[in-house]
């Protein structure tokens, strides 16, 4: 079976966004030692 632990798709909705306002988001993965790893930070503007 495929390794959880590699790649993989990550899906996150965020139901408190007020419109118009802007929101900054990380992916932050742990590995199995422990290490942790942190995405580049993205920026989106919640639409209507």
């Amino acid at each position: 079976s495929a390794d959880p632990f590699i790649g993989g798709e990550h899906t996150f909705v965020d139901e408190n966004v007020i419109r118009g306002q802007t929101y900054y988001y990380q992916l932050e993965t742990v590995g199995r030692n422990g290490n942790t790893t942190r995405s580049e930070t993205i920026e989106l503007t919640a639409g209507g």
